[in-house]
């Protein structure tokens, strides 16, 4: 028995149920108008992909910044010997530079 491939749908048509998408319609939007641009950088190399991501990640986190987790501060040290502890806003920051970079490293 051959199965037929159901047909793509349209790229600029709302979904209709099923899973939900991570992206906002907003950002969907914002994503699909940038697919060409990809496409381009792709096709060129690695070299134009790297350089198209950090200014999409740029344009992206201007537009949608990742919200400050709210979170209790950690202990004060119980001792003067005890090793100062990275400061929550430390971490968080890290943690968002890490994201933005990750790709832009595995493409060099």
């Amino acid at each position: 028995m051959t199965r037929q491939a159901k047909p793509r749908a349209d790229p600029g048509e709302k979904k209709r149920g099923g899973r939900r998408g991570w992206a906002t319609e907003e950002q969907d939007v914002w994503l699909r108008n940038r697919v060409t641009s990809y496409m381009a950088a792709q096709a060129t190399g690695a070299k134009s992909l790297a350089e198209f991501w950090p200014v999409t990640w740029e344009a992206w986190f201007t537009k949608w910044p990742e919200p400050t987790p709210i979170m209790l501060p950690p202990p004060a040290s119980s001792t003067e010997n005890e090793v100062a502890m990275p400061t929550v806003e430390s971490l968080v920051e890290n943690n968002i530079r890490a994201r933005k970079t990750v790709s832009t490293i595995h493409l060099k």
